[in-house]
């Protein structure tokens, strides 16, 4: 490569939030043990040497597949702390719905369970967040209002989030996700029914006075 090595650009790529676990092999012709050790310190999940055969590779790749496996377990661990912070972050906002910071922190975390996600295999989960990444990068531009009922949402939507970290979801969880992201989309247009019912009833009460 031009700009870098090989090493280099495993150690930058490790750098990036959807890459950080994906499994790397690292191909080359070098066989000293002192430059196989960089490689793994760099982020290398494997390496072949040149030249290779088919069986070999075959091998380090079934080896690559159970380290994705452990991998997946990591990335559910982390999740799960993800789904705390945002809890969190949550709480903060329902008593102070303009607070920037953690407006930004709920944007941050959904946007990095969509890509995570999204590496891991975790499509439904990936889909779902990327919905709620868009509301909130919306209401943190400005273009959306953040008020209790869209933090109300959010945060009963936590407990869908949980059930989506499973590869295998039966279709009442499927159709969960279609129903949420149907709502997340009238938040974004501004034709929310729970949030119009909110807005009725805070308009004040007209007392007819009978004749």
């Amino acid at each position: 490569m031009p700009n870098m090595n090989g090493l280099e650009l495993i150690r930058k790529v490790r750098t990036l939030d959807n890459y950080k676990h994906t499994p790397i092999l690292f191909l080359t012709t070098e066989t000293q043990q002192a430059i196989i050790e960089e490689a793994k310190r760099s982020g290398a999940t494997g390496w072949i040497t040149k030249p290779f055969s088919s069986d070999k590779l075959i091998r380090i790749i079934k080896k690559s597949n159970w380290l994705m496996e452990e991998y997946n377990k990591l990335f559910i661990t982390e999740a799960k702390e993800f789904i705390q912070s945002l809890e969190d972050a949550l709480i903060i906002l329902e008593k102070d719905p303009l607070n920037k910071q953690q407006i930004d922190e709920v944007f941050r975390f959904m946007h990095s369970l969509k890509g995570s996600g999204a590496m891991f295999g975790f499509s439904d989960l990936s889909d779902f967040t990327h919905h709620l990444e868009t509301l909130y990068d919306e209401i943190r531009k400005n273009k959306i209002l953040l008020n209790r009922t869209i933090v109300s949402f959010t945060l009963n939507s936590l407990d869908h989030i949980k059930k989506l970290l499973c590869t295998n979801l039966d279709n009442e969880t499927l159709d969960k996700s279609k129903e949420l992201v149907s709502e997340i989309n009238q938040f974004i247009s501004g034709e929310s029914l729970t949030d119009n019912i909110e807005k009725q009833s805070q308009k004040p009460i007209k007392i007819l006075s009978g004749k």
